[in-house]
């Protein structure tokens, strides 16, 4: 027949591995659901480029309708639309749009950058709970051991066995004031500056 404190210590034991078990569990789902979060953020980033994409069109199309009514106008009055201020106007056109078209893809790189960025720090986090988790496990499964082992009476000392006597764990302790201690004075040469 086992002794009751075996049996205790194994319930300890059989409880801490459900405890460590449930920790890691607990560490994988966070991990699946910061992979989850990551990626929706990539998509997210991935939208936004499609939306600078389309900004950009907008933007050509935009000046194409801003050129062509210029032309009417500047034709409509009997002007050379090919040559001069018209002409100068119409690269004038050219240029903004393609300077707003540049902005358009700085402002999309910067929030797609930072979609991404968030991204991989949420993936991160997520690894880093994995782990915590797993130290949790590990650290559960060697505490329920030790309460186990405590617990069974397997650990106590055995009867009849000595101790160790104190001064042979214990520092010394010294009294200084049986010392005599000299100190040489030290004269700094700087001192008179």
């Amino acid at each position: 027949m086992c002794s009751p404190n075996l049996v205790m210590g194994g319930m300890k034991l059989g409880a801490g591995a459900m405890g460590a078990m449930g920790i890691a569990r607990q560490g994988g789902y966070n991990q699946a659901v910061a992979n989850y979060n990551a990626r929706m953020l990539e998509l997210k980033a991935g939208e936004v480029e499609q939306m600078g994409t389309e900004a950009k069109i907008q933007r050509d199309i935009q000046a194409k309708h801003l050129k062509g009514a210029q032309k009417v106008v500047t034709a409509g009055r009997g002007v050379d639309v090919a040559t001069g201020t018209p002409a100068r106007l119409q690269a004038d056109v050219d240029l903004i749009a393609e300077i707003d078209k540049l902005n358009i893809d700085r402002n999309i790189e910067k929030r797609a950058s930072a979609l991404r960025t968030q991204a991989d720090f949420t993936r991160l986090t997520g690894e880093m709970q994995a782990e915590q988790a797993e130290l949790g496990a590990v650290s559960t499964l060697i505490g329920s051991g030790a309460e186990a082992f405590q617990m069974s009476g397997l650990g106590e000392k055995p009867s009849g066995t000595k101790t160790v006597h104190p001064k042979w764990y214990t520092e010394p302790q010294y009294d200084l004031e049986d010392y005599e201690f000299e100190f040489d004075t030290y004269s700094n040469p700087y001192a008179n500056y």
